[in-house]
């Protein structure tokens, strides 16, 4: 059946779930849960990539508080729905980012963009905020070192693998979207 906006990944995820157990709303929020306490083992790990050495344990701790005393997290964690997974994808969406960007060894370029292109088009499958991520977190990454560090042919890559990865995974979002998309623009309704 068709899925309000097209984006399946979470509905995939908890089918199993839902085929073993029913509608147990305890069992089914289990992935939103994990993923959660995923996101709060791997915050140090972001923040070592942005902050310096001094900076780390203080921003580190911050942000993790903030996280834990945020109302909305904590109720978005046991829902049901796609987005109890957005901060997981978000940190997942920074790591390969990051990869891309500072992964200098030539001879590995076509497998690690080959990888990141089958990940993001995964990730795009999974929710629309996804693609959001991904190109925030580009510019994001583009100009914190003004793309200095990169070799050219690196510069253009970065911006194709994004760009191929939601051209491949459009197909699959349009058939799981039959209909949700199609709305009358009759403007004087």
């Amino acid at each position: 059946p068709s899925i309000p906006g097209g984006f399946p990944g979470y509905y995939i995820l908890i089918l199993p779930l839902r085929l073993m157990f029913g509608a147990n709303k305890y069992i089914l929020a289990i992935p939103g849960l994990l993923s959660h306490i995923l996101v709060f083992l791997l915050i140090p790990k972001v923040i070592s990539l942005l902050t310096d050495k001094k900076e780390y344990f203080t921003a580190a701790f911050i942000v993790r508080l903030g996280f834990v005393l945020d109302p909305l997290l904590s109720f978005q964690a046991m829902e049901i729905r796609p987005y109890s997974i957005l901060p997981l994808i978000w940190i997942i969406v920074f790591f390969i980012t990051y990869r891309m960007f500072y992964h200098v060894n030539i001879k590995y370029y076509v497998n690690n963009y080959f990888i990141c292109t089958i990940l993001f088009s995964i990730l795009y499958i999974w929710h629309l905020y996804s693609v959001l991520m991904v190109f925030s977190i580009l510019i994001y990454f583009l100009f914190k070192d003004s793309f200095s560090f990169t070799p050219l042919i690196k510069k253009w890559t970065v911006f194709i693998i994004p760009c191929v990865s939601l051209i491949l995974s459009y197909p699959i979002i349009r058939h799981f979207s039959a209909g949700s998309f199609e709305f009358n623009f009759n403007t004087f309704e």
